[in-house]
C-alpha cells in the first residue's frame, strides 16, 4: 500500500514538473490571426507602431492579419484622418475587432483670432456657409490622400481678401517621388485636377455670395524626396627624407709627398626632407525627404466668366516650389503680400 502511494506521489510530482517546463512554451507562442479594424467615421489611415517605425497597412474598414509573440502580447496602432485627432490604441492577442471612434478637430478659424474688427465679420459669414459642408467634402475618396487640414481662414493679399485652405499630403496621387524637371507641370496638374474640383471648386460655389471676397487660395504640401551632392575633401601630408647625391673632396697626398686632392661621388652625400600634400576627394549623394509645396490661386471672377465645359487649370495661377524652397514652376501671379 506504502509502495502505491509512493508511485502516485511520483506520478503527479512528474506530470507538475512536465506542465510547468511547458507553460512557457504554450503562452509564449507566435499567435496570428485575422482582426477586423474600425473606426467611425471610415476612411482613417491605419498605422503599425513600432518604436518610431510607421507602417501603413491598411484604411478602415479592413481585415488585418497580425502577428503577436504570444498569447499575451500587444501591438500598437495609430489611426489618422484629416479632420480628426490621431487615435492611438493598444490591441492584444485576444481581441477579434478594433472599434475606434475619431474625435473631430475645428475645421474653420475662430472668428474672434481676427484682430481687424472687419475680417471678424468676414469670418464668422464664411464660416456659417462653409461650416456645413466642409467636413462632408473631406470624406470624398478623391481627398483620401489628405493628412491633415490647417483651420480654414480668410487672409489678405493687398486690398482683396480671400479664402485659404492650406493642408499636407503623403505624396500626390498617381506621381512619382521624386519629380523632374519635365514633370512638374504634371504634378501641378494633377494635385489640381484631385484637389481642385473635389474641394476647391464647391468652396468657391458656396463662398461666392459672401461679401468682399475675391477667390480661394489654395496651399498643398506633400512629400518628396531630394537629391544633395556634396563632395567632402580631406588633406594627408607626409614626411619623405631622400637623399641628395653629390661630389666631396678629399686630400692626400703623391707617391713624392705632394698634397693632391681627390674628388670623390658620393650617391647620398646628405638627406633632404620634404613635405609632401596630397588631397582626397570623396563624393558623397546624399538623398533627403522634405515638403514640396504648390500655392494655386482662383479669383472668383474666373468662375463668373468660365463656360462650363471649360477647364480652369491654365485660367488659374500656381507657384511650384521644392523642398529646398527652389521655385520649379510657375503659372500668372498669386496675389499681392500673399507670396
Amino acid at each position: 500500500m506504502t509502495t502505491l502511494i509512493n508511485k502516485s506521489v511520483c506520478i503527479f510530482f512528474l506530470l507538475s514538473l512536465i506542465i510547468i517546463l511547458l507553460a512557457p512554451t504554450f503562452s509564449h507562442s507566435k499567435v496570428v490571426k485575422d482582426i477586423s479594424i474600425n473606426s467611425q467615421p471610415i476612411g482613417a489611415k491605419v498605422f503599425l507602431l513600432q518604436g518610431r517605425k510607421q507602417t501603413l497597412i491598411g484604411t478602415t474598414p479592413f481585415i488585418y492579419k497580425a502577428s503577436f509573440h504570444s498569447n499575451i502580447s500587444v501591438i500598437r496602432m495609430a489611426l489618422s484622418k484629416s479632420g480628426y485627432e490621431n487615435h492611438e490604441l493598444k490591441v492584444s492577442a485576444s481581441q477579434k475587432t478594433v472599434n475606434a471612434s475619431l474625435k473631430p478637430l475645428p475645421l474653420i478659424e475662430d472668428p474672434a483670432s481676427h484682430k481687424n474688427p472687419r475680417h471678424r465679420e468676414i469670418q464668422k459669414k464664411v464660416n456659417a456657409v462653409i461650416e456645413p459642408v466642409i467636413r462632408e467634402l473631406l470624406e470624398k475618396p478623391d481627398l483620401a490622400d489628405i493628412d491633415s487640414v490647417d483651420l480654414i481662414k480668410i487672409k489678405e493679399g493687398g486690398s482683396h481678401l480671400y479664402i485659404e485652405l492650406s493642408l499636407s499630403m503623403t505624396r500626390p496621387k498617381d506621381t512619382l517621388k521624386d519629380p523632374v524637371a519635365s514633370q512638374d507641370e504634371m504634378v501641378a496638374q494633377k494635385l489640381w485636377g484631385q484637389l481642385g474640383e473635389a474641394l476647391v471648386l464647391p468652396v468657391a460655389e458656396t463662398t461666392r455670395g459672401v461679401d468682399d471676397i475675391d477667390g480661394i487660395l489654395l496651399e498643398v504640401r506633400f512629400n518628396t524626396q531630394y537629391t544633395l551632392f556634396n563632395v567632402n575633401h580631406k588633406v594627408e601630408t607626409t614626411n619623405e627624407t631622400k637623399c641628395v647625391p653629390g661630389y666631396r673632396y678629399e686630400l692626400g697626398s703623391d707617391f713624392y709627398g705632394n698634397l693632391t686632392t681627390r674628388t670623390i661621388y658620393e650617391p647620398c652625400l646628405h638627406r633632404k626632407t620634404e613635405t609632401k600634400t596630397k588631397v582626397k576627394f570623396d563624393p558623397i549623394v546624399d538623398r533627403k525627404k522634405g515638403k514640396s509645396i504648390i500655392r494655386y490661386f482662383l479669383p472668383f471672377e474666373i468662375l463668373a466668366k468660365r463656360h462650363p465645359s471649360e477647364g480652369l487649370f491654365e485660367k488659374i495661377s500656381f507657384v511650384y516650389t521644392d523642398a529646398k524652397g527652389k521655385e520649379l514652376l510657375r503659372q500668372g501671379n498669386l496675389p499681392n503680400k500673399i507670396e
